[in-house]
């Protein structure tokens, strides 16, 4: 993944292999990046491109560059990792902490009109 300053570094996960897993239906749907914490970036639109917006659906994730990616288990105690850093949904938010250590948290989103999901890809809910 490309590095702006809100990824990088180590694997959280070690060197413990990780699973792919089917993604719990609370992580489903649009999600845009709406803080950043313990990185010098200060501005969200300085926060790389494919981590600013994620589409989930049971299919896997279109990150915010069009890419796909997937949520893998790894890890003690059923952790859930996006690209090396670990994502939970908290009430209204999903959470990814990456593997420096910078938090983002994600509000839903409603999807943009003329946004297609990839073939084979569904949208989940917004």
């Amino acid at each position: 993944r490309p590095s702006a300053g809100a990824s990088g570094g180590s694997s959280a996960a070690g060197s413990r292999p990780q699973v792919v897993v089917a993604v719990p239906e609370s992580f489903y749907g649009t999600w845009v990046v709406t803080s950043v914490k313990g990185s010098p970036v200060t501005n969200l639109e300085d926060v790389s491109l494919w981590l600013r917006r994620l589409n989930i659906s049971a299919e896997g994730v279109v990150l915010g560059d069009g890419s796909l990616g997937v949520i893998c288990a790894g890890g003690q105690g059923g952790r859930l990792y996006l690209a090396g850093g670990e994502v939970s949904v908290a009430g209204e938010r999903l959470v990814r902490v990456g593997r420096t250590g910078v938090v983002l948290e994600f509000s839903h989103a409603q999807a943009d009109a003329g946004e297609c999901a990839p073939p084979g890809m569904a949208r989940g809910p917004s």
